[in-house]
């Protein structure tokens, strides 16, 4: 650790390059190694402080844990020096195509090393790309895969818990395979627990606008403030309308549009109350900077809240 610098930032340091720009790779049927994926970072060798980058390679054995949700399996790697004796920690689920789990080997390797790539004409830019190699049974081709999902995060070599370096950090990736090819997704999860898709580039502690209080709170402010068109009442007609709103940085609502709706006689109250909560959102984040972003809403029209 260098003077001056504390110890979460010297982790987020190490962790964050390795977590922001992980991605799933998955082999070819024919590959010689078909039945090993490997989750990879590339990123520019500025965004880590130290020079323990090239060349790097630990082979061990994963350790298992069980995870908060039970229908998931989990494990650790062995302490790696290169992120200051962290562990890289996974919570996973692999299916077949009917949906028959399957489990990884004990057996992984982690490698770093480091390239040069031409910027311009005249210069050029360190590239790390960090892999971490990940088997199944060798009867088993990965590409045999039909869904799955990682949960990675980092642990103490001791704690069975996520370290906090300010916040805590985790990197979501999913993928699909349909008839022809594999469909991949990053993703975030919320404070309580809803998984929603971001751009494969967004940083690991990317976050999305929250009303404040949560979901409930945000189900109390709709009904409270309903105004249930008469003719609907009238009609005795009920439905939840999708809505649409861009969050600026101070959790306003710039924007509200319709996307998907039970009947246009709810639109223009769903809008308006989506519009009435500008100001009750925490805003999204990337990277620690508050952003604009876009939220979806239901806005629900039931006739018991009438009053």
């Amino acid at each position: 650790m260098r003077a001056g610098e504390n110890k979460n930032d010297s982790l987020n340091t190490l962790i964050r390059p390795f977590l922001d720009s992980l991605r799933i790779i998955i082999p070819e049927k024919d590959s010689p190694d078909s039945s090993t994926l490997y989750l990879e970072s590339y990123f520019p060798a500025s965004r880590i402080q130290t020079d323990a980058l090239d060349n790097y390679t630990k082979e061990g054995q994963l350790y298992f844990f069980v995870p908060e949700n039970k229908k998931l399996d989990g494990y650790v790697t062995d302490p790696l020096s290169i992120f200051d004796m962290k562990r890289i920690a996974l919570t996973y689920s692999i299916a077949d195509p009917k949906f028959k789990k399957i489990l990884l080997i004990k057996d992984y390797k982690f490698t770093s090393e480091s390239e040069n790539i031409a910027e311009t004409d005249s210069s050029e830019i360190k590239m790390i790309r960090q892999r971490l190699y990940l088997t199944f049974d060798k009867n088993i081709a990965v590409s045999s895969a039909k869904v799955g999902f990682f949960e990675v995060a980092f642990y103490d070599r001791s704690e069975q818990k996520p370290i906090d370096i300010g916040h805590t950090v985790f990197r979501y990736l999913s993928f699909s395979q349909d008839d022809v090819n594999y469909q991949y997704s990053y993703l975030i999860k919320d404070k309580e627990g809803v998984l929603t898709a971001i751009n494969f580039k967004e940083g690991s502690d990317r976050t999305v606008p929250e009303f404040k209080g949560g979901r409930s709170a945000l189900s109390f402010f709709l009904i409270g403030n309903m105004e249930y068109p008469r003719k609907a009442l009238t009609m005795r007609k009920e439905g939840v309308v999708l809505v649409s709103m861009q969050i600026d940085e101070y959790g306003r609502v710039l924007t509200a549009s319709v996307i998907s709706s039970p009947d246009p006689l709810f639109n223009k109250e769903a809008i308006r109350l989506a519009k009435l909560t500008s100001g009750q959102w925490i805003s999204g984040t990337n990277n620690g900077k508050n952003i604009k972003d876009e939220k979806i809403i239901p806005v629900s029209f039931e006739l018991r809240y009438v009053r």
